[in-house]
């Protein structure tokens, strides 16, 4: 490795602990090489641990801030379809489904076609709008546009989720390292979700794994409150963490 390139590597690996997420054409711009390049240097990174690669760049690795919806519904894409292609098998016709709006839930419209007259409750919007064409009914909770999380959030929402009770609530989380459940960056939601675990028969937490290495502030749960974990291939170390009857690794 020539000392042009391992200077340059150092560079992007100081802007990504500043910025902490990183755009491919801007670095290139910024570092006078191509986007080719700087899409090498970002691999090398990914494998040395400093980050993880996005669509389009990387973001720092565990870093401590709420990673916009955009970045987060383009990165584990593979990993979210096969994770959302297992949600079907528990769940039933008829039943009422609150699903939340994490970045795995836009990939679950096209896998529940086979059921028949759901009722969806949820706060997502990308949802909303892969499911428009499902033929289920979709309730949205209400509330104000958060642009950034292509949501609805505030307290608007919590006098319809306290006048229903859910066969089936869907969650995913921003991060879990060193908690005992599932947290994420925002506040807003944090007593919405807890009020849904409490009136939901059956909980189902999506993530992919790499979630175990990522903080979150706003721990909503605990492991123990779910029944099913759908995710990615969990290391010996992470399944000991899981006091969850039913583990699925896609």
């Amino acid at each position: 490795m020539s000392k042009t390139t391992t200077l340059r590597r150092k560079q992007i690996e100081q802007i990504v602990a500043t910025r902490h997420i990183v755009h491919v054409q801007a670095l290139a711009k910024e570092l006078l090489v191509s986007c080719e390049t700087i899409r090498k240097d970002l691999a090398f990174l990914e494998e040395k641990g400093v980050l993880y690669r996005t669509h389009g760049g990387a973001r720092e690795r565990s870093s401590n801030i709420d990673i916009p919806y955009d970045i987060r519904s383009q990165e584990y894409i593979q990993e979210k379809r096969r994770i959302a292609r297992q949600v079907p098998a528990f769940l039933h016709d008829d039943d009422i489904i609150y699903i939340d709006a994490c970045s795995t839930a836009a990939y679950l419209g096209m896998f529940l076609k086979q059921k028949k007259q759901l009722t969806f409750v949820t706060n997502s919007l990308d949802l909303v709008s892969s499911m428009q064409d499902s033929g289920h009914k979709i309730i949205m909770t209400g509330g104000t546009y958060v642009p950034e999380g292509k949501r609805l959030s505030g307290d608007f929402s919590m006098p319809l989720i306290q006048s229903l009770f859910f066969d089936v609530c869907i969650f995913g989380m921003d991060g879990c390292k060193d908690l005992d459940g599932p947290a994420n960056m925002r506040e807003d939601e944090l007593m919405m979700n807890k009020a849904i675990l409490e009136r939901s028969h059956k909980a189902i937490l999506v993530s992919d794994a790499s979630k175990f290495e990522r903080y979150a502030h706003y721990q909503y749960a605990k492991f123990s409150q779910f029944d099913v974990f759908i995710t990615t291939q969990l290391s010996k170390e992470e399944k000991a963490r899981l006091p969850i009857p039913y583990i699925i690794e896609t």
